[in-house]
């Protein structure tokens, strides 16, 4: 799949969309809040929101989820090109 490298930051947006069920513009949204609190679920439990709901797992769920989503986008690459090529990519790639 060629094209302009992809950041990281709509990956886990199409991460987010898949575990969760939100829209994909809401899920860019929640991404850049939890970048700028540096990862941190700030009031979560004071105002729950579904896309917050795969961090609220176990582990294990939380795991499986998130490997179900990379699933999707590896069999659907056109739909969720970011999440593809983040799960596809030989090199990492940084979260910023």
């Amino acid at each position: 799949m060629k094209g302009a490298p992809v950041h990281p930051r709509e990956a886990f947006a199409q991460l987010l969309q898949l575990c969760s069920s939100v829209s994909r513009s809401r899920a860019r949204i929640t991404v850049n809040e939890l970048k700028s609190n540096r990862g941190r679920l700030r009031g979560w439990w004071l105002e729950p929101k579904p896309e917050y709901a795969p961090f609220a797992q176990d582990l294990e769920v939380m795991t499986s989820h998130f490997r179900d989503a990379i699933d999707i986008a590896i069999n659907t690459p056109q739909e969720y090109k970011a999440l593809f090529l983040f799960a596809t990519s030989p090199t990492p790639l940084a979260f910023v």
